[in-house]
């Protein structure tokens, strides 16, 4: 283990620049060309571990490019490690915030230091050690990277071709969602379970009038969305854990003018497959008639709900228990501890493997503050970070779970 330890801690310093020259590339998921920087970069560095890459379109043309490498070992026994290329921030934002990289101490401050362009640096620092220590177990496995291109937004293509890396030989996917900062430092955390999640885009279509001279003539776009937004929030039951949200709206163009268009932007989160199914069902009925009317004609609003990204239900199943075992044992190699998230609120890349094979995920490195660019500590508010001291442990805790998935089919390192 000293060796294994001495090998990251040697090497950690470059990482850590590595890291930096990602983090300083905006990929904003609808910022292509820096989605696409970043996949370029990745694939550069896999190929020096020996592995191919390819670029697939994603099906939204806004989008950037998904990646995929891979590396055929000596067995017909492989592994999935998942990330995904695009963080949530708008360059605009990262200015205004001045979000960007930044060392205080312990912390590594940065857009997707822990979501998730730390996550991929941690797969390759884990592989590179791997591949240093134990080259006959790296040169064993067959591994499969598979990066998302537009995981932040709900992407609806990844998954069909994901799963065509998976097959009867495939030991687990991993996936590498920044872990969670606990104040114990030994501890680490795996998510084993997820809330499904869905977004719909909601417009409805009105009819625009002066609001002065012709007020009767119209029909109120904006009036009819905020109807849509009052039922819609109304399905949210607590008891189920099942949340309907409307987090961003748009329309009109002018104070005095009826407006004839409004859009809005609707979140879905749910555990349970059926609550999932009767949320989306309850959205896309939508689509259809309004009931906000012209006072002149009865000329009627109409609005159209479209599906634009979803992460089914990952609900903790038999099958994972195994791979948490596995996991428990590796941290207890290294004297660390294990905290075990039954049911995360957030969605992930692992939503859509956990059917097919046994999937954990927060295998990334340990911070917090995912999904916040402002830096107001005064007020409770800080940047997303990561703890530079815990990137050799995270690291170290993976090369020992390898070992502990690929002990079970007779792989020895």
């Amino acid at each position: 283990m000293d060796r294994i330890k001495a090998c990251l801690e040697a090497l950690k310093k470059d990482y850590i620049k590595m890291l930096r020259q990602v983090v300083d590339i905006n990929s904003f998921s609808y910022n292509r060309e820096g989605v696409n920087q970043v996949g370029r970069q990745y694939a550069h560095w896999f190929s020096e571990l020996g592995f191919e890459s390819h670029f697939v379109p994603s099906s939204n043309p806004l989008c950037g490019d998904h990646l995929f490498s891979t590396r055929r070992g000596s067995s017909d026994y492989n592994l999935i490690l998942i990330s995904h290329l695009d963080t949530v921030y708008p360059l605009e934002e990262e200015k205004e915030n001045n979000h960007c990289w930044r060392e205080d101490g312990d912390r590594i401050y940065g857009p997707g230091t822990l979501d998730i362009k730390g996550g991929t640096i941690m797969i390759y620092m884990f592989l590179k050690g791997l591949r240093k220590i134990y080259p006959d177990l790296f040169e064993s496995i067959s591994w499969s990277i598979l990066h998302n291109a537009s995981e932040e937004i709900g992407c609806l293509d990844f998954p069909t071709l994901a799963r065509e890396y998976i097959n009867s030989q495939t030991l687990a996917s991993l996936v590498y969602e920044g872990a969670m900062n606990l104040e114990d430092e030994k501890g680490a955390v795996l998510c084993v379970s997820r809330c499904g999640a869905a977004r719909f885009d909601l417009e409805t279509f009105g009819r625009s009038a002066h609001s002065g001279n012709s007020h009767r003539k119209g029909a109120n776009a904006i009036r009819e969305i905020c109807r849509k937004v009052e039922e819609i929030e109304s399905w949210t039951d607590y008891s189920k854990n099942m949340t309907f949200s409307v987090g961003l709206i748009e329309g009109g163009t002018a104070a005095n003018t009826i407006p004839a268009y409004a859009s809005c932007r609707i979140d879905l989160r749910a555990n349970n497959p059926e609550d999932f199914q009767w949320g989306k069902d309850k959205i896309l009925g939508l689509t259809g008639m309004g009931s906000v009317r012209s006072p002149l004609d009865d000329f009627s609003c109409s609005v159209k709900v479209k599906l634009v990204g979803e992460f089914p239900p990952w609900p903790n199943t038999d099958k994972n228990k195994e791979l948490v075992d596995m996991l428990v044992a590796a941290a207890q190699l290294d004297g660390r501890n294990v905290q075990v998230h039954r049911l995360r609120g957030g969605a992930s890349d692992g939503n859509f493997t956990y059917q097919y094979v046994p999937t954990v995920d927060l295998l990334g490195p340990i911070g917090s503050n995912h999904h916040c660019s402002i830096n107001d500590p005064a007020n409770g508010k800080e940047q997303e970070y990561i703890m530079k001291s815990l990137i050799v442990p995270q690291a170290m805790l993976n090369i020992r779970f390898v070992q502990e998935i690929v002990k079970r089919v007779g792989i020895s390192g």
